[in-house]
């Protein structure tokens, strides 16, 4: 895991510092292709400004030379770096170093899902920053909208620059048909939770729709060929699902081995303190056996989860991977390796 993060980190600190017009090598390295299940060994990898220009069989004495040096990469891997679909950005003061968490595991694009204005003060140039893409301050099924409303509300986040407006709820059906076609106008994207009181089917019918979280809408089916329908639609109008595994999973974990997790002990100790405190509180209002039940519950809730994920993937359905790590006991970007 070292020596992934190790070439990740100095390529991202090479071209941030150095700038444009360089060329870096990284000898001899094992490649690890996503798309396929197959290692590419012995591989020398040559970037130009940042890109990869070209990927050749390992050349043992190459005399060209390369501004920015030669990387060693015998006995590593070079991977594609992550993109992390579903990301909850923390306060100010804790920004720097989520995104450092982040870089070093090799996470070097965050989707940001519960977005705030604040958000765009963030500046995307500084070397330490991963790729950003916002989501706006999420809807609610608080939010009464009229259909001018929705349109003034969506543009006004387009203009501000947000990438696209999370649905967390909606009021109702009629609200949600004002925001898909205020979306529409407004050539602007929406993603997030599939409403309860609008169902899978309408939401990837909007052609508006980038994702739905959760595996949502799913467990509101009743039968296989609505579930296959609603895979099949899904891929036809081009939505992805992300299931966010490790959100459920600590529901099943007791909190000793929560707090045993790899990476607990290099965050911060007042967000362990926090989740430490939120634990004890739980386990003052509930007993030993109720914890119990309560943990059998959400592990018998996951493993349904994952039977869900293996069908839509064997049908072919469109996943996008993060584990929302906004659970207890989460040391970001390495939570998402593990997912």
């Amino acid at each position: 895991m070292k020596k992934i993060g190790i070439i990740i980190i100095t390529l991202l600190f090479t071209f941030q510092v150095f700038g444009q017009n360089k060329k870096l090598l990284i000898k001899n390295v094992t490649i690890i292709p996503l798309h396929i299940n197959q290692l590419l060994e012995n591989k020398d990898v040559i970037l130009i400004n940042g890109e990869i220009k070209e990927i050749r069989d390992h050349i043992e004495k190459d005399t060209t030379t390369y501004d920015l040096g030669i990387i060693d990469g015998h006995e590593k891997y070079l991977i594609p770096a992550y993109a992390d679909a579903h990301a909850h950005l923390p306060e100010k003061e804790n920004l720097n170093a989520y995104f450092l968490m982040n870089l070093l595991n090799g996470v070097t694009t965050l989707r940001s899902m519960r977005g705030e204005m604040w958000h765009l003060e963030i500046n995307k140039k500084d070397a330490f920053t991963p790729k950003l893409i916002l989501s706006s301050p999420p809807s609610s099924r608080n939010d009464n909208l009229s259909e001018i409303e929705a349109n003034n509300m969506i543009s006004a986040y387009k203009k501000a620059g947000f990438d696209f407006m999370k649905i967390l709820s909606v009021k109702d059906e009629q609200t949600f048909d004002y925001l898909v076609a205020s979306a529409k106008a407004n050539d602007f994207q929406l993603a997030g939770h599939c409403p309860s009181n609008v169902g899978i089917f309408k939401t990837c019918k909007t052609n508006v729709f980038q994702s739905i979280e959760h595996l949502g809408g799913f467990f509101q089916l009743t039968n296989v060929a609505e579930i296959n329908s609603a895979i099949n639609l899904s891929i036809t109008k081009n939505v992805y699902h992300c299931p966010t595994l490790d959100w459920y999973f600590t529901g099943q974990v007791s909190e000793e081995e929560l707090q045993h997790r790899y990476g607990v002990p290099f965050l911060p100790t007042k967000m362990v303190k926090n989740w430490e405190g939120k634990i004890a509180a739980h386990n003052v209002k509930t007993t030993k056996d109720e914890r119990e039940t309560e943990r059998k519950k959400s592990e018998n809730q996951f493993n349904k989860r994952l039977d869900y994920l293996k069908y839509i993937y064997r049908q072919g359905g469109k996943l996008l991977l993060s584990p929302d790590a906004s659970g207890f006991m989460v040391f970001q970007g390495l939570a998402f390796i593990q997912k």
